[in-house]
């Protein structure tokens, strides 16, 4: 899931979400760009809530917001991605798939990604819906990313955690707002920032905006009748999993 999803998970899933927790949810789809494996990053909770424990117990927070994140133990984005019941994969992917066609079309993407991008796109239709619903949660997102002492804390943990500079952390950290089009979500911008991802990752230079733009609105109208269930079902289930984090 996306940045604003996350957030809302924390909310349901812990008393409440502090700008450490807020920076932890972001964390493993940003550990990439800090040189971290996208997959380490996903299952590292455990660990890192262990090394705060022990070492920087200030900063457990931020390790719960990894935790709700993450594929191990079953956290949000296990459910998403990874495995839901009658489904190959994720409730994303397996709901990306009949939409594989249309975005072919408006995208230009080869074969062999319209899967995962798709499912990205019911993600992204997912940041739609709910910052309609809860449109201060992006503010608050943005919020945290300026909070110093969470910033700060954030990264020398990840630093003695993970091996890297905080100052490359904090570099990653502070372009969320442009990855994820924070400053204003709307179908349009976040298919800009696809189009840019398209281009810069993968050589697609020929991406539909407008089209895209398009295809989100159709996939979050799509979403609105059924989407906000799946959410409760799947906090309900990753709460339950970190009960003992909590």
């Amino acid at each position: 899931m996306f940045p604003i999803v996350h957030y809302y998970a924390n909310r349901f899933i812990f008393p409440q979400v502090s700008s450490l927790m807020a920076l932890g949810g972001l964390f493993p789809d940003l550990a990439a760009g800090m040189g971290i494996q996208r997959d380490d990053a996903h299952q590292m909770g455990d660990a890192l809530y262990q090394f705060c424990i022990n070492q920087q117990p200030q900063a457990v927070d931020f390790a719960r917001g990894v935790l709700s994140h993450g594929v191990n133990p079953q956290g949000v984005d296990y459910y998403a991605d990874e495995s839901w019941p009658g489904c190959d994969k994720g409730w994303c992917f397996e709901e990306g798939k009949r939409w594989m066609a249309a975005l072919a079309k408006v995208s230009h993407l080869p074969d062999n990604l319209l899967w995962w991008k798709s499912h990205n796109f019911i993600e992204i239709g997912f940041e739609l819906l709910i910052d309609e619903a809860q449109p201060e949660i992006k503010r608050q997102i943005i919020a945290a990313l300026a909070n110093r002492p969470a910033m700060e804390q954030a990264c020398n943990l990840i630093a003695s955690f993970c091996g890297i500079s905080p100052e490359a952390a904090e570099k990653v950290f502070l372009q969320t707002p442009n990855i994820f089009a924070l400053q204003q979500v709307t179908p349009f911008t976040l298919a800009e920032k696809q189009a840019a991802a398209f281009a810069l990752r993968h050589n697609v230079g020929n991406a539909d905006v407008s089209g895209m733009a398009q295809l989100l609105q159709q996939i979050r109208d799509d979403l609105r009748p059924r989407g906000h269930d799946y959410l409760q079902q799947v906090f309900a289930l990753v709460k339950h999993n970190l009960q003992r984090y909590a």
